[in-house]
């Protein structure tokens, strides 16, 4: 036992001595060059990195500039395009009125297709607007400080025949401002708006065209830029002419602006051609002037709450379903404490789930969205309820419960809505209705 003892030691000295006498291993030079090669592999991955991440920033940028830009094109060019020669008055008699471009540009006054006196421009140019039943016409921020898309309506007035035969103006609905959701400019904001008659000698282009440019900028994504002539298709005779009024007068038919990308191509065609025939997938559409109600005398603050949700602010596109049938889809993007909410009223219409969460997504940008999918008579769902009370904001999805929502869905109309809220002594059920709709009109 002792030899074996004693030859252990002696080779764990031996391999001592021999770990000390080997020379094999790394040099500081060859340390050196390691890191080297290290130090230039990372430092060409980090600007292939950082070149990728440029790239999809532009790439991205453009693409919701493209649709930023379009969508408040289509709601400016369809105002215009559809403006008014002549109003017809309960008299039987027609007074001519005349288009007004003037405010350098930023304002332009029409009467619309619905014979609705308005006036389109920006949120910060509002004081611009020359209207004079109106005194408060100061500048007003709009869901953000950043400049955005208006539209002015004026107020609309009456006269009611009083004693001695005298006649008293009385104020039938009064000015609206009318404006897109913040969630819909995707962190731009407006920075400029200008129109102008596109060519007053009518040599280049007829004088009933109208130019419209528009620049929409990003603290992110930078700027983006689009141009659109438009023709207003009701100023038809030479007479016609004469009542579109550019104080301006500089014209610009000549002198187009160079876009940062590429700019949309001028638009003078007459909007009577055949609609095109809506494609079979579903991608977000322009701005829509459906109006879900029709107002409400309930003073409970959730029926007046819903009467003004589903009042405003929808967008509208055309897709044809999984059974062949063509129809339109309206959705409305909100946001309540940092979630973004997308109500999607697509009744009669057989849409894929899956297809309305892409859908979701890619109007929204945010993969976290909140679907609220109204797809028959009756909203009952206890996910899609709640959301709609949370989209509200304030404390309703505190204060209330399960609510459903009832639909016309001929008239595309809401008619009523069930909600149960405790009233002092208990869990009741309540009710409130829209329009002329009562509780004879509510399915069982």
């Amino acid at each position: 036992m002792a030899d074996k003892r004693y030859h252990g030691k002696a080779d764990k000295k031996r391999n001592k001595r021999r770990i000390l006498r080997d020379k094999g291993g790394v040099t500081l030079v060859e340390l050196v060059v390691a890191f080297a090669l290290l130090g230039l592999f990372l430092a060409l991955s980090c600007q292939v990195i950082a070149s990728c991440m440029r790239v999809y920033y532009q790439v991205k940028g453009t693409s919701y500039g493209r649709q930023v830009t379009e969508t408040l094109m289509d709601k400016i060019t369809g105002e215009i395009e559809g403006a008014q020669v002549s109003i017809a008055r309960g008299t039987g008699e027609s007074e001519d009125k005349t288009l007004k471009i003037y405010g350098d540009g930023q304002v332009i006054e029409l009467y619309d297709r619905t014979g609705s006196h308005i006036c389109v421009t920006t949120a910060h140019a509002k004081d611009k607007i020359r209207d004079p039943e109106n005194a408060d016409l100061s500048t007003e921020t709009y869901q953000g400080d950043g400049d955005q898309l208006l539209l002015y309506y004026y107020a609309v007035f009456s006269s009611t025949s009083g004693a001695g035969g005298s006649q008293t103006k009385v104020t039938r609905y009064e000015a609206v401002d009318w404006t897109f959701d913040k969630a819909s400019y995707m962190g731009y904001q407006v920075e400029k708006l200008r129109f102008s008659q596109a060519d007053p000698t009518g040599t280049v282009y007829p004088k009933n065209v109208i130019k419209v440019e528009l620049e929409i900028k990003s603290g992110r994504y930078g700027s983006y830029k689009a141009v659109r002539y438009v023709e207003c298709y009701n100023f038809s005779e030479p007479a016609d002419f004469d009542k579109i009024i550019d104080e301006g007068g500089s014209g610009g038919g000549t002198d187009p602006v160079e876009p940062d990308t590429e700019p949309t191509e001028p638009s003078t065609e007459i909007p009577t051609e055949p609609p095109t025939e809506p494609s079979g997938e579903l991608e977000p559409g322009g701005p829509s002037d459906m109006d879900f109600t029709d107002g409400t005398e309930d003073m409970d603050p959730l029926v007046k709450a819903l009467d003004i949700y589903f009042s405003s602010g929808w967008n509208e596109t055309q897709i044809v379903d999984k059974n062949g049938t063509a129809g339109t889809v309206y959705y409305k993007v909100t946001e309540n404490n940092g979630r973004k909410y997308i109500t999607v009223y697509r009744c009669g219409l057989d849409i894929d789930k899956g297809d309305l969460k892409d859908f979701a997504e890619a109007v929204t940008g945010d993969k976290n969205n909140r679907l609220i999918d109204i797809n028959n008579e009756i909203l009952s769902n206890n996910s899609d309820s709640k959301n709609i009370l949370d989209a509200l904001g304030g404390n309703y999805s505190e204060e209330y419960k399960q609510i459903n929502l009832y639909f016309d869905t001929e008239r595309k109309k809401l008619m009523g809505v069930k909600y149960n809220y405790h009233d002092g002594q208990g869990q009741k059920n309540h009710w409130g209705y829209y329009g002329d709709y009562n509780e004879e009109d509510i399915p069982e």
